[in-house]
């Protein structure tokens, strides 16, 4: 991405993205680790990131649904088409403030919605078994769904999204189709059977961010080397 700089800055001032020792949710020791709470706990933060996801809503649309065409006429046309999707928790405000965003700076008007971690036991859809009590949204026949999270590893949270997702049009007796995944972070690890399936594109990707924290000497070479080591085992070849 072109403001990449601006962008880690931001990210290491608010201690998002630390280095050090940790361990991912699969297990895996890590020496860095990114929490995007850290950069939408304000106003501020939200409206930096809003911009930073409309950027690459807008650029995955071009891209992978038209092909390549940045005309925007045809992006227009998209939003009674195209269903954006931020799985729960942390997808959930990712969805809100990209929709709010594109509607504010962009004039565009796209659905939103996102799912639930446990069914709704309440209200005219609620029951463990009905697969409408895990999501919330207005999801259409004809939909291309785009999942929108904050860090893509291995890709498990995407899929299982991507179920939900499926099921809850199927009990709508609606046909949808997942157009992809734009995700903040990539770690660049893993995710095979995730890429093999679905296009993925994402705002930075950990390797260059690791690279231009270290020019911009926001980490040590401690660090950076740490981490070159670590991603020479385990990043995608």
């Amino acid at each position: 991405m072109e403001n990449i700089t601006e962008v880690v800055k931001f990210c290491c001032d608010r201690k998002a993205l630390r280095f050090g020792n940790f361990t991912l949710k699969g297990g895996r020791k890590s020496p860095v680790f990114f929490n995007i709470f850290l950069t939408i706990n304000d106003g501020a933060g939200l409206a930096f990131m809003g911009k930073q996801y409309t950027e690459l809503i807008l650029e995955f649309l071009s891209d992978v649904v038209l092909k390549g065409e940045k005309n925007p006429d045809k992006l227009a046309q998209l939003q009674s088409k195209v269903f954006l999707f931020g799985p729960a928790y942390k997808g959930i405000p990712l969805a809100a403030i990209t929709a709010d965003y594109l509607f504010k700076e962009k004039n565009l008007s796209f659905r939103w919605g996102y799912d639930r971690k446990e069914a709704k036991t309440h209200g005219e859809k609620g029951g463990a078994d009905n697969p409408e009590a895990l999501l919330d949204g207005d999801v259409r026949d004809g939909d291309l769904v785009v999942i929108l999270d904050d860090v893509l590893t291995e890709g498990t949270a995407k899929m299982e999204g991507i179920e939900k997702v499926t099921a809850f049009a199927a009990a709508k007796k609606v046909k949808v189709t997942i157009a992809g995944i734009a995700t903040f972070l990539d770690r660049w690890e893993g995710g095979h059977d995730l890429r093999k399936q679905f296009p993925v594109r994402a705002c930075i990707r950990m390797d260059e961010v690791a690279k231009n924290a270290f020019e911009q000497k926001l980490i040590s070479r401690e660090d950076f080397d740490h981490y070159t080591s670590y991603f020479q085992e385990f990043g995608l070849k």
